[in-house]
């Protein structure tokens, strides 16, 4: 969209904006965009969703259509699981008559920038995932105040022009989150080190853990077990985009609990220790450079 609205001076303030999707992600940006942007309008498949994001005002308008609403946005956010993302691109150009940004929420991001890759020059596209959520997904968990301090990753594409940019930015500084601009491959290789294995490992140790110890369940073995509970189709859609870099971050930290069941074996105390104290150090340094971002 070479000459697109996006590259004169249109600001956040003037959009009209679409969300496809009214779940947790879709409700919770509408919650937090109210007040930045000139209409909120929303889509989702499920008529008693439609019914109550416009009962509780969380959009202007909304529609189980599709193109009853699309043509009206001049930005669009596509906020459905990584799946129903890939097959909404493949359908726009027949939604929209162009001149229009489209952002995904996408929890991966090579084959769905890829595919917005794909679309004609009258699109402007930025690959789109605030690192932010909850285990419980749906509409009623909607929070305007879930991207507060959050990071929110970007990735420019080939069709991304200057005033995307801005207007992506401007998006993520007005509900709370910061910008971090990254290539597609690389954003994936790291959330599956800081998503997508921790959510395996969750879930190795729900099932590995008997009923019988439930009376004895404290916090933390609901903290390290909670991404566990995240809905199985979403986590799916995102592990089969993300599979090879999954696998590499799962074959890390295998070895690593292997480190921790050979020292136990051998009674090495003090080995153990070490090894526990430099995890306690690791786990702050983490959270340090996270904080500092």
């Amino acid at each position: 969209m070479s000459e697109g609205e996006f590259e004169s001076d249109f600001s956040l303030a003037q959009a009209d904006v679409a969300i496809v999707g009214l779940g947790l992600m879709g409700a919770s940006l509408a919650l937090a965009l109210r007040g930045h942007c000139r209409s909120l309008l929303g889509v989702d498949t499920d008529p008693n969703i439609v019914a109550i994001a416009k009962d509780r005002q969380v959009v202007d308008q909304a529609s189980t259509q599709a193109e009853d609403i699309l043509p009206q946005a001049n930005l669009i956010v596509l906020a459905v699981p990584v799946s129903g993302i890939l097959r909404l691109i493949e359908q726009l150009p027949h939604l929209h008559p162009g001149n229009v940004l489209v952002m995904d929420l996408g929890s991966t991001k090579v084959e769905i920038c890829s595919a917005l890759e794909t679309l004609p020059p009258r699109f402007d596209v930025v690959g789109g995932h605030p690192m932010c959520g909850k285990e419980f997904g749906g509409l009623q968990h909607a929070d305007a105040g879930m991207f507060t301090g959050s990071t929110f990753a970007f990735c420019e594409l080939a069709g991304t022009s200057a005033g995307a940019k801005r207007l992506a930015d401007q998006l993520s500084q007005a509900i709370g989150s910061h910008s971090l601009w990254l290539e597609p491959q690389q954003h994936d290789e790291w959330t599956a080190a800081t998503s997508h294995a921790p959510y395996l490992v969750s879930s190795a140790l729900a099932l590995s853990t008997d009923e019988l110890v439930s009376p004895l369940i404290g916090s933390g073995f609901e903290s390290a077990a909670r991404l566990a509970a995240s809905q199985p189709e979403v986590m799916l859609d995102i592990l089969e985009t993300n599979r090879e870099a999954t696998l590499i971050a799962l074959s890390k930290t295998r070895q690593q609990i292997q480190a921790f069941e050979n020292l136990l074996k051998e009674d090495d105390n003090t080995v153990l220790k070490g090894k526990l104290a430099q995890a306690q150090t690791k786990h702050q340094i983490l959270l340090e450079a996270r904080r500092a971002q």
